[in-house]
């Protein structure tokens, strides 16, 4: 080890020690927490603010509080995959973001990319229907969503694909035509 590397080391070592010490010569200083005025930009139950619970717990209470009566997302990846559009990465994502009960998310070998919301009834498949297009319209164009019962499906081609732009259309084709189906 050179000279010149050992000071390095011991001067890291240095300034981290001093760093991460405190001294014990008085009580540490007060903080108050200022929260920012909740904007109204999504409905009732659609967004992340307010969750208390951690991530995957949320997760776990989505899956365990599907609705009923309505087209699951697990039909449709099995009609897919029966039909010759393998999907891949299958996974559970967050539902409340649009307002929804679960949501489940999967992409094809061409990047199309799939995802299949299950609402509680009408009203919170439309609002969770008018925020996805109202939030996710310019940073996702050319979307596809149709909804089956309380069901919302939205199918987002893929980007770039010159080459395979047959190809992603007709997948485009038997995906919708698979969840009109269910």
């Amino acid at each position: 080890m050179t000279r010149r590397m050992l000071r390095g080391v011991l001067l890291t070592a240095t300034l981290g020690g001093a760093a991460c010490h405190r001294e014990a010569s008085g009580p540490a200083p007060q903080t108050t927490a200022v929260t920012a005025p909740a904007a109204a930009v999504s409905p009732p139950g659609v967004g992340t603010d307010g969750m208390t619970k951690p991530l995957f717990q949320v997760l776990a209470d989505e899956k365990a509080h599907r609705p009923a009566g309505t087209p699951h997302a697990e039909a449709l990846f099995d009609a897919l995959d029966k039909g010759g559009v393998v999907m891949q990465g299958r996974a559970q994502v967050l539902g409340r973001t649009v307002g929804a009960a679960y949501c489940e998310n999967a992409h094809t070998g061409q990047g199309v990319v799939v995802s299949v919301c299950e609402f509680g009834d009408a009203g919170a498949l439309a609002a969770g229907r008018a925020y996805s297009e109202r939030t996710f319209a310019r940073a996702l164009p050319g979307r596809v969503l149709v909804s089956n019962r309380n069901t919302l499906l939205t199918i987002n081609p893929a980007a770039g694909t010159a080459g395979a732009a047959g190809a992603t259309a007709a997948q485009v084709d038997v995906i919708k035509r698979a969840f009109a189906a269910l």
